[in-house]
């Protein structure tokens, strides 16, 4: 048996079906709504002003860049650059994760700091990995696993959430890969 898929004006239009429904909330504004679906019952945090549906985990937007680069830099460089656009202002939940190591030559310390950057204003998070702080052995070069999440209060419209690199130390490079990012409505 085939199972009946219905828009979101359909159900809104079911659900208040013994009269006129309500009008759409004002810009800004968001109402909320629970759906009874039959045998499960299907929680909607609201509705904006464009009657888009404000899920609490909905993913607003997601990308990775897996390739390994690296740069002698000490001024940060973009590894990743992720655009969002907000449709309604509110509390979104932003997560990353990627991978540094720093380079293997010589014996001195080599360092490679990261950031996450929202609308390149704000940092979200700012790690430093080093060659020397996991393992003794100089000519091994360990990748360093960053992850995370943040809460962040958003206004409507264009956003951008970036993961930046550099080297931080003297001498050496410093890399990275696997990074990614998602922003959710939280």
């Amino acid at each position: 048996m085939a199972q009946e898929i219905k828009t979101l004006a359909e159900l809104y239009l079911e659900v208040f079906a013994v009269g006129s429904p309500p009008p759409l909330p004002n810009a800004g504004e968001v109402q909320i709504y629970a759906i009874d679906l039959g045998s499960s019952s299907l929680q909607l945090k609201g509705v904006d002003s464009a009657g888009a549906l404000i899920i609490p985990g909905a993913l607003v937007a997601e990308d990775e860049s897996l390739g390994e680069v690296n740069t002698t830099s000490g001024t940060y460089q973009q590894k990743l650059s992720l655009p969002v656009t907000v449709l309604t202002a509110g509390r979104y939940r932003i997560e990353w994760s990627y991978e540094t190591r720093a380079s293997t030559s010589g014996t001195a310390d080599r360092r490679c700091q990261s950031r996450v950057h929202l609308d390149n204003t704000t940092v979200l998070a700012e790690p430093e990995s080093s060659k020397q702080q996991f393992k003794s052995n100089n000519s091994v070069s360990t990748q360093h696993t960053h992850g995370g999440f943040a809460y962040a209060t958003l206004t409507a419209g264009a956003h951008t959430v970036d993961i930046d690199y550099r080297r931080s130390s003297s001498a050496g490079t410093a890399y990275i890969r696997n990074a990614r990012l998602a922003v959710s409505h939280a």
